[in-house]
């Protein structure tokens, strides 16, 4: 496993090349259940979603021909959090939804993000080259006082080129293979890819949530397992 943190961007992107790829790939290509025509509209929606989990097909990781490959993504998870400092063996990978986005590669996807997760995820199956995501902030950390990068008209801005520190937002390049994880709630757009025609599956996605361990009964902080819950 490669992992590379983006250092150009005033929040934490891991991105991981998972081994083996080709087999995965195959895999994910050939079954059809969890697939859907992105042409055909929601019903009771307005517009052409591209992902399952609008769909009703959000439970990807519940199939069990999936298990091996989902077991290699939380196994890049927990790398990419190690590389954050974080102690792995004190938490559990609990995926609440995973589905297909599957796109033409004139599609675009508006700006979102993915509210109930702490963690999300991306690997990408599919792509034209080149293919990539921009990921934004509302404000840099980097402001030195208050609208100083807000975007303005020639002669009342101030700043005189754009670069990393002043930036809202960063496009990053992937390929496929690749594995992106980011805090769920990093809002993100997927820009159109080319002007040619076809239906492609882009990417495997999905939410994460992140719990104590089942012994961890101790501690002010950190989600308790849910083997502890209680619903009334």
């Amino acid at each position: 496993m490669t992992n590379k943190i983006h250092p150009l961007f005033p929040t934490a992107i891991y991105q991981c090349k998972v081994d083996g790829h080709e087999e995965w790939k195959e895999l994910l290509l050939s079954k059809t259940e969890h697939q859907f025509d992105p042409n055909t509209k929601t019903e009771g929606a307005t517009g052409y979603h591209l992902t399952g989990e609008a769909r009703g097909k959000g439970l990807m990781h519940k199939d069990e021909d999936y298990l091996m490959f989902f077991t290699e993504i939380a196994d890049n998870i927990r790398g990419c959090l190690d590389g954050a400092g974080v102690n792995t063996d004190m938490h559990e990978l609990h995926f609440m939804k995973s589905w297909y986005t599957i796109k033409e590669y004139s599609d675009s996807m508006g700006e979102h993000f993915h509210a109930c997760a702490d963690l999300s995820f991306v690997y990408y199956v599919d792509l034209p080259v080149p293919s990539g995501i921009i990921f934004s902030v509302d404000h840099s950390p980097n402001e030195y006082f208050g609208g100083i990068y807000d975007p303005k008209t020639s002669g009342r801005s101030h700043i005189h080129t754009e670069n990393f520190i002043n930036s809202r937002s960063n496009f990053i390049p992937v390929e496929e293979g690749d594995l992106l994880v980011f805090p769920g709630d990093l809002p993100h757009t997927i820009p159109k890819e080319s002007d040619d025609k076809g239906t492609h599956i882009r990417s495997i996605a999905g939410d994460v949530k992140i719990s104590l361990k089942k012994e961890y009964i101790d501690l002010e902080t950190g989600l308790i397992h849910p083997s502890h819950w209680r619903t009334f």
